[in-house]
Formats: structure tokens, sequence, C-alpha cells
């Protein structure tokens, strides 16, 4: 599945596009069955985001929290999803991080405005995030909301909130953009968005009596180097995922790596049936 000339265009211009590709009904069910386990498994966890589902053996690396695994990593390494990461991004890409967003009806947590680059330790910073809606997304259940356009003033200061309900206390700073150009990024199930780095980007809390879940995959081009032994200037509410970049481990999902500090050894041990998954599926 490619994306047509005029979504490309979308995406330059806007920073998010929605394509007219829709995940698979069989696909859909696996990745809503898989997160239903990963919310089983970890009770204690915060639902409203749970970092990396794609690796199974995540308490054994420091990350907090139980995976769901196949379901996950399969989705992130999908021909048709690669094919439109290659358009926007580059022939050579690297699957370094899933985020599962699953907000309960009636007390699910608010994303405040922000960047995802701010959090990312990537040189030179470039990436690109898909968002599979596993439920309806609306504005009633709280969905992303977006500053269109605002991917074109590179990343921006960031100051810290400390309010409560909210996800992470690092919001974008209100001086840099004009919140009426929000716009609401609407879902159904199985439809996805695809939006920029440096998108300014949040949600509001939900409020409504149904859930809203969503699974991120993020992706880097493998000219950039993920730095496992960044230190960051501040410190995160929701550290599962932050704390724990120093192993976390990259796949090279697509064509070569073209850094050479990129590491796709650290973080890997115990995971050889997972690695061999991904190669057989990238060999197919």
């Amino acid at each position: 599945m490619k994306l047509s000339a005029e979504e490309i265009e979308t995406y330059n211009q806007i920073g998010l596009v929605k394509p007219s590709y829709r995940l698979p009904d069989n696909q859909l069910n696996n990745l809503r069955a898989a997160l239903d386990r990963v919310l089983a498994e970890n009770p204690n966890q915060t639902p409203d985001l749970i970092a990396n589902p794609h690796i199974p053996y995540q308490e054994r690396l420091r990350l907090g929290v139980r995976g769901g695994g196949l379901p996950f990593l399969e989705t992130a390494i999908s021909p048709d999803i690669l094919d439109m990461i290659e358009q926007v991004l580059c022939p050579d890409i690297v699957l370094w991080a899933t985020t599962l967003f699953s907000k309960p009806g009636g007390n699910g947590k608010e994303f405040t405005w922000h960047q995802d680059g701010h959090y990312y330790t990537i040189d030179p910073l470039s990436s690109c995030t898909v968002w599979i809606a596993l439920d309806d997304v609306n504005v009633d259940n709280g969905c992303m909301r977006y500053i269109a356009g605002s991917h074109k003033a590179g990343l921006l200061p960031h100051t810290t909130e400390h309010r409560e309900n909210v996800a992470s206390a690092e919001t974008a700073d209100a001086n840099y953009f004009d919140e009426a150009l929000s716009r609401n990024n609407v879902l159904r199930s199985g439809e996805m968005s695809i939006h920029h780095v440096n998108l300014i980007h949040g949600s509001l809390p939900n409020l409504s009596p149904r859930r809203r879940a969503g699974f991120a995959l993020r992706y880097m081009p493998a000219t950039s180097h993920y730095n496992h032994h960044a230190t960051f200037s501040w410190q995160p509410v929701v550290n599962t995922e932050y704390q724990s970049h120093n192993v976390r481990p990259l796949w090279l999902v697509r064509g070569r790596n073209r850094h050479s500090q990129n590491d796709f050894l650290l973080g890997h041990e115990g995971l050889g049936e997972l690695d061999d998954f991904v190669a057989s599926r990238l060999a197919a």
C-alpha cells in the first residue's frame, strides 16, 4: 500500500496524514486481543501509556511492564506500513519503539501539547510515528489533537507543567504556537495516521464511558544515531519508556544501517525468537 502524491504532500505541509490504508480485520482483532492481555497482566501499570509492548521480556530488561509480543511486532514490520514509512522517511528504516495508549473511559489522562522529538535521543533528529486506532477514536473519548504545520518550525522550547491527571509534565511553550489552529485526529478502528517528529500534538482526557486505545509505531532513518547513552536534562513523570532508553533493542526493518554508532545488539539478550521472527518476515 503506497501513499498517493496528495497524501505525501499533506504529510509534508501539515505534518500529519491519514492514509487510505486500513488494517485488515484479522490483524486488528489480534492487536485488540494482545492489548487485553497486556492490560490484564499489568494491573498496576497506568494504561494511558505503556511502553514497547512488542518486547515480551520487558520486566527483565527493566522496562517496567510485560509485553504482548508478536502481534505488536508483526504489525510494526508489516510491508504495507513500511512501504508508507519509506515514502515519508527514507528507504533505510529502524524500528526503535512502540507505545500503547489506552485511555480508560471516564478517567483517561490528558497529554499536554508537546513534540515527540523533545523526548528522543536520536541524532540528527528524524523520526515519524504511525498511530493506529484500536478503538473508534473521536473528540468525545479524547482523540489526538494537533497543530497543523507546526512541524516546520523545528524543535521548540518545552516547559515543565505539574498538574494532576496528565501523562507527562513536559509541555510545548504556548508562546510558540496558536492553539486555535488545532485539528482533531478522528479515526475509526483499524485506521491510522502518520505524524512528523516535530508536530505539536496532545489530547484531552477521556470523559466518555468508552475506552480510547491506540498503538503507536516509531521509526527512524538508519542514517541517524539512536544514542543509548544520552542523558536527559529533565525528569519524566512516566519513566518506564524514557529512563529505559539505554537498554532499548533496535531492529533494522528495511534497507541497510547507515550510521556506524547504531547498536543492534544491545537489549537483544534473550530475544532470539523475536530476532528470528523479524528476520524470517523481512526475508519473505
